[in-house]
Protein backbone atom coordinates (compact mmCIF):
# COMPACT_ATOMS: atom_id res chain seq x y z
CA UNK A 1 0.00 0.00 0.00
CA UNK A 2 2.56 2.48 1.16
CA UNK A 3 5.18 1.63 -1.92
CA UNK A 4 1.72 2.22 -4.49
CA UNK A 5 0.91 5.79 -3.05
CA UNK A 6 4.91 6.84 -3.39
CA UNK A 7 4.70 5.76 -6.75
CA UNK A 8 1.37 7.42 -7.57
CA UNK A 9 2.83 10.62 -5.63
CA UNK A 10 6.13 10.25 -7.56
CA UNK A 11 3.91 9.96 -10.95
CA UNK A 12 2.15 13.24 -9.96
CA UNK A 13 4.69 15.45 -9.08
CA UNK A 14 6.85 14.21 -12.28
CA UNK A 15 3.42 14.67 -14.20
CA UNK A 16 3.12 18.50 -12.56
CA UNK A 17 6.59 19.51 -12.98
CA UNK A 18 6.70 18.27 -16.63
CA UNK A 19 3.73 20.20 -17.74
CA UNK A 20 4.33 23.41 -15.48
CA UNK A 21 7.82 23.93 -17.03
CA UNK A 22 6.50 23.49 -20.63
CA UNK A 23 4.51 26.28 -20.27
CA UNK A 24 0.99 23.52 -20.85
CA UNK A 25 2.02 22.31 -23.80
CA UNK A 26 4.74 19.67 -24.59
CA UNK A 27 5.53 21.38 -27.61
CA UNK A 28 4.36 24.50 -29.33
CA UNK A 29 5.96 24.44 -33.39
CA UNK A 30 4.37 27.84 -33.19
CA UNK A 31 6.86 29.17 -31.57
CA UNK A 32 9.57 28.27 -33.89
CA UNK A 33 8.23 30.54 -36.97
CA UNK A 34 9.96 32.98 -38.67
CA UNK A 35 8.65 35.13 -41.34
CA UNK A 36 10.62 35.29 -44.45
CA UNK A 37 8.01 38.63 -45.48
CA UNK A 38 5.86 38.34 -48.54
CA UNK A 39 3.44 35.70 -46.86
CA UNK A 40 5.76 33.59 -46.40
CA UNK A 41 7.54 31.62 -43.40
CA UNK A 42 9.24 29.21 -42.37
CA UNK A 43 8.44 26.60 -39.52
CA UNK A 44 11.45 25.00 -37.64
CA UNK A 45 9.19 21.41 -36.45
CA UNK A 46 12.21 19.21 -36.37
CA UNK A 47 12.43 16.88 -38.93
CA UNK A 48 9.00 18.64 -40.78
CA UNK A 49 10.80 22.05 -40.86
CA UNK A 50 9.56 23.76 -43.86
CA UNK A 51 8.97 26.98 -46.13
CA UNK A 52 5.36 27.53 -46.28
CA UNK A 53 3.19 30.41 -48.37
CA UNK A 54 0.04 31.42 -46.01
CA UNK A 55 -2.52 31.22 -47.81
CA UNK A 56 -5.00 33.59 -45.07
CA UNK A 57 -2.45 35.74 -44.60
CA UNK A 58 -5.13 38.73 -43.14
CA UNK A 59 -6.33 35.49 -40.50
CA UNK A 60 -5.14 35.07 -37.03
CA UNK A 61 -3.92 32.39 -37.51
CA UNK A 62 -1.89 30.87 -40.62
CA UNK A 63 -2.58 28.24 -43.10
CA UNK A 64 0.40 27.47 -45.03
CA UNK A 65 0.97 25.39 -48.84
CA UNK A 66 4.38 23.79 -48.74
CA UNK A 67 6.86 25.75 -50.76
CA UNK A 68 10.06 23.72 -49.69
CA UNK A 69 9.08 20.79 -48.45
CA UNK A 70 10.73 18.75 -44.96
CA UNK A 71 13.50 19.02 -44.29
CA UNK A 72 14.68 23.03 -44.43
CA UNK A 73 18.28 22.07 -42.79
CA UNK A 74 19.69 26.29 -44.29
CA UNK A 75 17.77 28.94 -45.70
CA UNK A 76 18.01 32.80 -46.31
CA UNK A 77 16.03 35.32 -47.56
CA UNK A 78 15.83 39.16 -48.77
CA UNK A 79 13.19 41.37 -50.05
CA UNK A 80 12.73 39.31 -53.51
CA UNK A 81 14.08 35.44 -52.95
CA UNK A 82 14.20 32.81 -50.49
CA UNK A 83 16.96 30.39 -50.63
CA UNK A 84 16.80 26.74 -49.37
CA UNK A 85 19.03 23.64 -48.39
CA UNK A 86 16.66 20.78 -47.90
CA UNK A 87 17.05 16.94 -47.45
CA UNK A 88 15.55 14.93 -50.20
CA UNK A 89 12.87 12.93 -49.56
CA UNK A 90 14.92 9.53 -49.41
CA UNK A 91 17.28 10.95 -46.86
CA UNK A 92 20.03 10.42 -49.84
CA UNK A 93 21.28 13.94 -50.86
CA UNK A 94 20.16 17.70 -50.73
CA UNK A 95 17.83 19.91 -52.51
CA UNK A 96 18.60 23.51 -53.08
CA UNK A 97 15.58 26.00 -53.96
CA UNK A 98 15.75 29.80 -55.68
CA UNK A 99 12.44 30.96 -55.20
CA UNK A 100 11.52 34.37 -56.02
CA UNK A 101 8.84 35.89 -53.78
CA UNK A 102 5.38 36.06 -56.05
CA UNK A 103 6.31 34.03 -58.53
CA UNK A 104 4.68 30.34 -57.78
CA UNK A 105 5.71 28.99 -61.35
CA UNK A 106 9.52 28.73 -59.95
CA UNK A 107 8.84 25.92 -56.93
CA UNK A 108 11.02 23.37 -57.95
CA UNK A 109 14.72 22.49 -57.12
CA UNK A 110 17.81 23.43 -58.71
CA UNK A 111 21.04 21.97 -58.96
CA UNK A 112 23.97 22.71 -56.62
CA UNK A 113 26.08 25.00 -58.93
CA UNK A 114 23.50 27.19 -60.16
CA UNK A 115 21.76 27.42 -56.59
CA UNK A 116 25.41 28.58 -55.08
CA UNK A 117 26.77 30.60 -58.20
CA UNK A 118 23.21 32.54 -58.03
CA UNK A 119 22.90 33.23 -54.02
CA UNK A 120 26.43 34.29 -54.29
CA UNK A 121 25.60 36.85 -57.05
CA UNK A 122 22.63 37.58 -54.76
CA UNK A 123 24.42 38.22 -52.19
CA UNK A 124 22.02 36.21 -50.10
CA UNK A 125 23.99 33.89 -47.05
CA UNK A 126 22.27 30.93 -45.76
CA UNK A 127 21.87 30.19 -42.26
CA UNK A 128 21.49 26.89 -40.34
CA UNK A 129 17.89 26.61 -38.80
Amino acid sequence: MIKSFIAFFGLTVAFFLFFSCSGGTVYNHANNIEELGDDYYFIGDGNESQILLNLKPGAKSKMGKTIVPPEVIRYGFDNQYIIAESIDGKGEGYLYWLIRKGELDSLHPVDSLEFFTRISLLGIELKDR
